[in-house]
């Protein structure tokens, strides 16, 4: 395996420890950022080949510690990482503006399916509210950690 490889793998390992055990310190009110969506997203900017295997890994992995349906992580990022390379790949896009609302995109839907269809369904919880309270915060704290990454002063882009 290169290099950039075990730097990858590297990144990805660290970004999951920091995602279970230092970003829930961080949390404002209930809204935590999922830097591993984030991780998923500046994998596909290589292209869809990168997010599908990187989504793939890191939601197998918070499946096998947070999923209440194992899977749905994995199925998630994985299907995110897919699109958005693939998107980048067919319009020769540059991290600018297109890049960000990808990320906010990414984040909602991940936010949508994973909370509406699997876990809300059948309960006694108001769609509405939980959006309002819950979803939406962490949608916007994602996306705002997504563009910090994204913009982030750096002598060398190889690892995004």
């Amino acid at each position: 395996m290169p290099t950039d490889t075990f730097r990858l793998i590297f990144l990805g390992g660290m970004l999951f420890i920091a995602q279970i055990s230092v970003v829930p310190l961080i949390k404002i009110g209930a809204a935590i950022p999922d830097l591993l969506l984030i991780f998923v997203l500046m994998m596909a900017r290589r292209n869809s080949i990168y997010g599908v295997v990187s989504g793939f890994l890191v939601g197998l992995a918070q499946d096998l510690l947070t999923a209440k349906y194992f899977g749905i992580y994995a199925l998630i990022k994985c299907t995110i990482g897919f699109w958005v390379g693939w998107y980048l790949m067919k319009k020769q896009t540059s991290v600018s503006i297109s890049f960000w609302i990808l990320i906010i995109l990414s984040a909602s839907i991940f936010q949508y399916l994973f909370y509406s269809i699997f876990f809300l369904q059948g309960s006694d919880i108001d769609f509405g509210a939980y959006l309002y309270q819950y979803s939406l915060p962490a949608i916007i704290y994602t996306s705002v950690a997504g563009v910090l990454w994204v913009i982030r002063p750096s002598k060398s882009r190889k690892i995004t």
